[in-house]
């Protein structure tokens, strides 16, 4: 008996020194099956499964410097279908996890090989989850599995998630529309709309009580040095995710494949933010301050005459020199000049600008009567008015000149004129600057000391004489007789250009006859408030009612 037993364990350490002379390391002693546990034991494909730690791995001997240990899983599905192991997990000396481990549950993913294909979803009924230790060699590369953990049962209960995109080509540079067809159960989405070149990557959140979302993406790529371009033509897939509140995926949607073509865009909307949609606070681009919003009048006219989508480049703070070179602001250093859109494809351009080359922003501060500014009586400071009165020459072409900041004033002739230069086969449409008051007294509140003894109240606590406020609508038409008599110069000279005047504004400035079109006054949360850019600016209601039906009216007409 003690002799098998001696010659028993002679066999066991001879095979031991013969692995480790053939630079295998032997594996720890197995023992019985250990525990780990699962987020979730059902879903759809494409779910993200944590897996838990509730036994560790064997511990890392002392003497096997330059080894590891991972915790590596594979799901199989309930027909058989098993993954490539992944690891979700290391292991300190101890043998315990440093990390909660992952997995995703098979889902439609698209590889964009010649041509594309796609994996399929898990298939749908019990599958497996499976997770074991490895121990790794770093220097002889070799892997042996030092402890398996019991099986795990995951039920598969339903294809991946899916989403819609545009089956037709979405153009170059034009806005990519994705919408959820199964909801997303977290608090928003992400994604990337990828190929071997290119890349664009998105956010959105989910409607708290559907779970549905949509997102659109302009299919434009940054430079380094801030400058956009169209994404280059091909096949894209869109891989898009549903996360928690705390960013964590929760679930992968199916890939799907989208074709970006070549760049054919008929309608351009050019100009400030009156044509941007400066004011509706729902903005296409929160990178920059340009506040360009699908409720403006642009993509209003588009629909309406359907132009498909519009080159969309009109810019909050937008000035005349902004359409010859990259824009002014700081904040839209990354915004080329406007034109530069343009080209002989182009058949139809919109825009309104002047407004900010005559600073009506600085002369509506003015005007404006608040605890810490006495604004009523502006339409006596003499200064003022002959400031304004030399920007309005210097857009009539009577003059040169300069805005406040040292930017050039340009002829509005001039611009509409560089326009026709990039886009000469299209029709050009500018539009004219909505009153910003009503024009009778009784729409405004009495008040003996101010200025024509009333004021249009603009809460929470500032007001516009009712003299001042009539001057300031006169600023508006004179400036609208500038630009129809640019307009109408240029026309002479073979542009094919009209003039589309505010009429549908009538009755729905502030303080008016009937709901006003136009915000009043929205303050930011500093120590001392400031205006939001949004003050001044059409509702919704004022860019589609007042803008957009004026600017479709007008078109229809040839």
């Amino acid at each position: 008996m003690c002799r098998s037993i001696t010659r028993a364990f002679v066999l066991w350490v001879t095979a031991i020194l013969l692995l480790v002379a053939a630079g295998v390391t032997p594996a720890i002693a197995q023992t019985a099956a250990l525990a780990f546990r699962l987020s979730n034991t059902s879903g759809r494909a494409g779910l993200v499964v944590n897996i838990y730690q509730v036994d560790s791995c064997p511990a890392i001997p002392t003497s096997s410097d330059g080894q590891t240990q991972n915790v590596e899983v594979t799901f199989t599905d309930a027909a058989g279908v098993q993954t490539t192991p992944q690891i979700v997990s290391n292991t300190i000396n101890s043998g315990a996890w440093d990390s909660v481990g992952a997995i995703t549950i098979p889902y439609q993913f698209v590889t964009l090989s010649s041509p594309p294909s796609a994996s399929n979803d898990a298939a749908i009924g019990a599958g497996t989850i499976q997770a074991q230790c490895v121990l790794y060699d770093d220097v002889t590369g070799v892997s042996v599995t030092s402890q398996n953990y019991a099986t795990q049962v995951f039920t598969v209960t339903g294809s991946s998630l899916r989403y819609t995109v545009p089956i037709t080509p979405v153009q170059s540079g034009q806005t990519i529309h994705i919408a959820s067809t199964d909801p997303c159960p977290g608090a928003g989405v992400g994604g990337n709309i990828l190929n071997n070149t290119a890349a664009i990557t998105f956010s959105g959140t989910t409607d708290p009580a559907t779970g549905a979302w949509s997102a659109d993406v302009p299919a434009v790529q940054t430079a380094m040095d801030g400058s956009t371009t169209g994404l280059p033509s091909g096949t894209y897939v869109a891989r898009i995710w549903c996360q928690s509140a705390a960013g964590s995926v929760i679930y992968q949607y199916a890939d799907e494949l989208l074709t970006i073509g070549s760049p054919i865009i008929r309608y351009a909307a050019l100009g400030d933010s009156y044509s941007s949609g400066e004011g509706t606070f729902n903005y296409l681009n929160t990178q920059n301050s340009c506040h360009r919003s699908t409720e403006g009048y642009p993509l209003y006219v588009a629909n309406a005459l359907g132009l498909g989508d519009p080159l969309f480049v009109a810019c909050s703070g937008a000035i005349t020199n902004d359409f010859y070179a990259t824009n002014h602001s700081p904040a839209n250093s990354n915004e080329p000049a406007q034109v530069s859109h343009l080209s002989t494809g182009t058949q139809v351009v919109t825009l309104t600008i002047g407004g900010n080359d005559a600073d009506f922003v600085g002369v509506i501060t003015a005007c404006t009567n608040y605890p810490t500014h006495d604004g009523w009586g502006c339409s006596k400071d003499a200064s003022l008015r002959r400031q304004l009165a030399s920007r309005f020459a210097a857009l009539a072409g009577r003059i040169s000149g300069d805005r406040i900041d040292g930017m050039p004033i340009h002829a509005l002739q001039d611009v509409y004129q560089y326009v026709h230069a990039f886009a000469p086969n299209a029709k050009i449409y500018v539009g004219g600057y909505p009153h910003l008051f009503g024009s009778n007294v009784q729409f405004f509140t009495k008040n003996k000391q101010a200025p024509g003894g009333a004021v249009c109240l603009l809460p929470p606590a500032e007001s516009i004489s009712y003299a001042d406020a009539r001057w300031l609508n006169k600023q508006a038409d004179t400036l609208n007789s500038i630009i129809q008599n640019q307009v109408n110069a240029a026309r002479a000279n073979g542009v094919q250009i009209t003039y589309v005047p505010p009429a549908l504004f009538t009755d729905h400035a502030l303080c008016d006859r009937s709901e006003s079109w136009i915000n009043g006054i929205f303050l930011d949360n500093s120590v001392l408030p400031k205006p939001l850019s949004e003050s001044f600016h059409p509702t919704v209601t004022g860019y589609q009612g007042g803008y957009g039906a004026a600017f479709v009216a007008v078109m229809n007409q040839g």
